[in-house]
């Protein structure tokens, strides 16, 4: 159905009004807050700012019919308006970076290249935060027309919208002369991600002679999560400065692959400490038996701070080859690699261990000989005990007594029936050495025979013994024992 040209013109202009009066539905409120900005009064500037983002929020509410598209239309209203001040300007460009559509893009566009530098570096970010492909196309173009500072502001942008279609800008700008430009389309292509990026990124590694540049590169690809071995062995053998090399090496024995056992290699062999430090903790932690095989193998030319590293790790390890490195490290006799030594020997030791636990609980040393009570109480090993029960059994007093201060420390079969005997026989020495240990292990039949046992004591043997049974009979005795020793 045809409509004569007349009432075609008047449908058109009825449409036009129709429109204009929908996108000003907000105007008049805008208009209002904007007035407030001019104000001197910082606190009727802050009710300005808090109406302006209620209102915005209120039109861009769920169910609000079109309201997206009115206040954006009002926005740009109030923007394109001599009347309305700058400062006010600004905090509209804030409200269209949360609120605005692509519908706004080319009025900020424009807005980017306008005299006003703080309205364009605002327009800017509006831009930066717009969803869609319009915003991103906008940045790009903007790209060509604008100054070196202001190029690097609008990689920034297109980095933080990680558009896929702004790689090619960035990787070409990745040579760029301008040091500042080069490093943020670096840093752009990371924030970017994905193989295209990491493949330009990769790509100009290595070519370019700026070091600021070839830096951001680097961390820009351990960064990204790189998981190329070649590329990470690049870096760990090229890397600019000792942080790169360092975590490349992590990366790389994290992750294995073909050639990572030579890397592995390189990094124990390094100059840097720290560098031979993640090589065996990467090692020690990793699934890979060869790995494992290689730390065992060097540890027997490995400094003594490499070889403290990897006693501290030494779980992964298979238990007879963890005894032995433990053993060789106590053998140097470092103070610090023999504490960590006897602690590894408290989980790995076997009946090879044996001699060497009972000699460091015979050194002078506090802290070995506490190291040491603690791996022999742990050790599982029946050996331990036969060598236990055997210095009980000793003609040397030294050795009975050692190993009496080890029973409390270790539960040995039948050794309160031997202590107990040491306390009835005739040497003091013996006697008293006895009675030290037997607090920490007696029980109520314990107390029972020493009862028995102090009736035929005298002098000080005896007062030792009655002095025991009253300390424990009220915590471990029945009421006829403690009634008994009340008597003593």
């Amino acid at each position: 159905m045809k409509f004569p040209l007349k009432k075609q013109i008047l449908i058109a202009a009825f449409a036009m009004l129709s429109s204009a009066t929908l996108a000003s539905e907000y105007r008049s409120e805008l208009l209002a807050l904007t007035e407030q900005f001019e104000s001197s009064d910082p606190e009727v500037q802050y009710t300005a700012r808090r109406g302006l983002e209620v209102l915005v929020a209120k039109a861009t509410a769920p169910g609000v019919d079109r309201g997206i598209s009115k206040i954006n239309g009002d926005l740009l209203y109030c923007l394109r308006r001599n009347d309305v001040s700058r400062e006010a300007k600004k905090y509209l460009l804030r409200q269209l970076a949360l609120a605005g559509t692509s519908k706004v893009v080319s009025q900020l566009s424009r807005m980017m290249f306008g005299d006003d530098p703080l309205l364009a570096e605002n327009a800017r970010k509006a831009l930066e935060s717009i969803e869609g492909s319009r915003a991103s196309a906008a940045l790009r173009r903007a790209f060509a027309r604008s100054d070196t500072a202001a190029r690097k502001d609008l990689i920034r942008s297109l980095g933080k919208r990680s558009d896929a279609a702004s790689i090619a800008l960035l990787g070409k700008n990745l040579k760029n002369a301008d040091t500042g430009i080069a490093v943020a389309a670096a840093h752009a292509l990371g924030r970017i991600g994905g193989n295209r990026a990491q493949a330009l990124l990769s790509a100009q590694y290595g070519n370019s002679r700026d070091a600021a540049v070839t830096q951001a590169i680097e961390r820009t690809l351990l960064a990204s999560g790189l998981g190329d071995s070649s590329a990470l062995m690049e870096l760990y053998e090229n890397g600019s400065d000792v942080a790169v090399r360092r975590a490349a090496l992590s990366r790389l024995l994290a992750q294995g692959g073909a050639g990572v056992l030579e890397a592995l290699r390189s990094g124990l062999a390094d100059a840097d400490s720290a560098m031979r430090t993640i090589a065996i903790r990467a090692a020690l932690s990793s699934s890979d038996a060869a790995f494992r095989d290689l730390v065992v193998e060097r540890s027997t030319e490995m400094k003594n701070a490499d070889l403290a590293v990897a006693l501290s790790a030494l779980q992964s390890i298979e238990q007879a080859r963890a005894e032995r490195m433990a053993i060789r490290a106590f053998d140097r006799g470092d103070e610090t690699l023999m504490g960590l030594a006897l602690d590894a020997l408290a989980n790995c030791g076997s009946s090879l261990s044996v001699d060497l636990l009972v000699s460091a609980y015979g050194k002078e040393h506090k802290v070995l000989r506490i190291k040491a009570a603690s791996a022999i109480g742990r050790l599982k090993s029946s050996k331990m005990d036969e060598r236990l029960t055997a210095m009980l059994r000793s003609d040397s007093n030294d050795e009975v007594i050692t190993a009496l201060e080890l029973l409390a420390h270790r539960n040995i079969p039948h050794a309160k029936s031997m202590l107990l005997g040491l306390v009835a026989g005739e040497d003091e020495e013996l006697v008293k050495a006895a009675l030290k240990t037997l607090p920490a292990i007696a029980s109520e039949a314990d107390l029972d025979r020493l009862l028995e046992i102090a009736k035929d004591k005298q002098g000080e043997p005896r007062r030792w013994i009655v002095a025991i049974l009253k300390k424990l009979a009220p915590l471990l005795g029945s009421e006829t024992l403690q009634s008994q020793v009340e008597q003593l």
